[in-house]
């Protein structure tokens, strides 16, 4: 983790840590994006073999620059990787800064003219439950066969946790995408809020599905 400001609160701290990471996350998408476009200009891709049927290396495409280009996308994306994995543990980081600071602040009693009354109040307060979950998105769409239909998720559905994604660190959606990637073919547990009612379903992002994107679903942001 970089070097942060004292002041911030933790909450404002791993807010800017994911900011950051998202911004280095983008960069690293689209330096991946221009090598991608470089191979396409040779007219190859990562895996095409580089000799020809004799075993000679192919004169259709300059070697050395297509191994140059290959060797960095290789690169970029075991970086991307790491990045990812460093969003998803700031933005669990940050989950539960948020948890602790409202924990903390509805854990503090009112003033009051006695002794008596102020214990009351902290142990009412100690026995509240935590915050309810706030919606932050909405499901606008779903495929079907898709991975989001199989879940259970459903058109209007209002999305008030994704893993660990939550109202105060979705990042305007940001968020969402990075722990999709990071849980493919593995399980992650969704709560929404349909019909006034909170579901919980369990959702497993994975490619080749027959459609477009891990999920199978268009969602929005509240």
């Amino acid at each position: 983790m970089g070097i942060l400001a004292h002041n911030l609160t933790p909450q404002d701290r791993y807010k800017q840590e994911a900011k950051q990471l998202m911004n280095q996350q983008d960069r690293l998408l689209s330096q991946l994006q221009g090598l991608e476009e470089d191979l396409l200009a040779q007219g190859i891709g990562m895996d095409e073999p580089l000799i020809d049927s004799e075993g000679y290396p192919r004169s259709d495409i300059d070697v050395a620059a297509v191994r140059h280009i290959r060797n960095q996308v290789y690169r970029l994306r075991n970086d991307h990787k790491k990045v990812m994995a460093e969003i998803e543990t700031v933005l669990h980081h940050l989950h539960q800064a948020s948890r602790s600071s409202q924990e903390e602040y509805e854990s503090v009693p009112e003033n009051s003219g006695t002794n008596n009354t102020n214990n009351s109040v902290t142990e009412q307060q100690q026995t509240q439950e935590p915050a309810p979950l706030q919606p932050f998105a909405k499901v606008n769409a779903v495929s079907p066969d898709s991975p989001a239909s199989a879940s259970g998720l459903q058109r209007n559905d209002l999305i008030l946790q994704f893993g660990t994604i939550t109202s105060d660190n979705h990042q305007q959606l940001h968020a969402l995408s990075t722990i999709v990637q990071t849980h493919l073919d593995r399980p992650l547990e969704i709560k929404v809020l349909r019909n006034q009612a909170e579901l919980t379903l369990s959702l497993t992002p994975r490619n080749g599905w027959g459609g477009r994107g891990a999920l199978g679903c268009h969602i929005l942001p509240l």
